[in-house]
């Protein structure tokens, strides 16, 4: 659903995506008559992100069965010093805290999650 920006005061209006995953190991994925049947949620939802990004603000929520453990939730070293003259800093990603998740597990779906994050913050 949309937040049109003059209701909202903002420069740009506001998409919100309701998102529900379910889990992975969901027979909905394994069956032929399933209209979900070897449905890529992340890929979709990576579409829907590109178009809508182009018309405001996106913002995901919901479920979206993502394990991510511990992992890290931000890019360690983008290399920007090869496009712009950056100033030397040793600490870099190294300042920030660590994830303290309780689920320390990771699936598929997590992982997916992140590469989307990462795709959608390096591609134009």
């Amino acid at each position: 659903f949309k937040l049109s920006k003059k209701i909202l005061h903002y420069d740009k209006d506001a998409y919100f995506c309701l998102c529900y995953v379910p889990p992975e190991d969901s027979n909905l994925y394994r069956n032929i008559n399933s209209t979900l049947f070897e449905f890529d949620f992340f890929e979709c939802l990576n579409t829907s992100i590109r178009k809508y990004s182009d018309l405001g603000n996106v913002y995901v929520t919901g479920d979206l069965n993502s394990r991510t453990g511990e992992l890290p939730d931000y890019i360690y070293d983008l290399n920007l010093d090869r496009y712009v003259d950056m100033p030397s800093c040793d600490t870099k990603a190294s300042i920030l805290p660590l994830r303290c998740n309780h689920d320390k597990h990771v699936n598929n779906y997590g992982l997916k999650l992140l590469n989307l994050c990462v795709k959608l913050v390096l591609s134009p």
